[in-house]
């Protein structure tokens, strides 16, 4: 059996309370390194994530994150993805 490859990232957050509403930011880099056996190339990665959390009350909160995560130098593989996600958020 071969190897099966690796994938190694670095990841800095940022959370910034602003009364209920709180802002998030965050950015990674990484390197995927492929096989010995594949034919694929290693690859750099990167993902920016932001976020907006809003307090209605102590248990009740809404929220928006979105992210863009890009693959490049990467032959096989290479671009980008870019999610969103919104939704409440009830703690109990």
């Amino acid at each position: 059996m071969g190897n099966a490859g690796s994938l190694t990232t670095n990841t800095l957050g940022l959370r910034i309370p602003l009364d209920s509403l709180t802002l998030a930011v965050s950015y990674g880099m990484g390197t995927l390194d492929a096989s010995s056996t594949s034919t694929a190339l290693d690859a750099n990665l990167t993902d920016t994530t932001i976020g907006a959390y809003y307090a209605f009350d102590k248990s009740t909160s809404a929220y928006f994150v979105g992210s863009i995560t890009t693959i490049g130098s990467q032959a096989v593989q290479s671009g980008s993805v870019k999610t969103a996600n919104i939704g409440l958020q009830y703690k109990f």
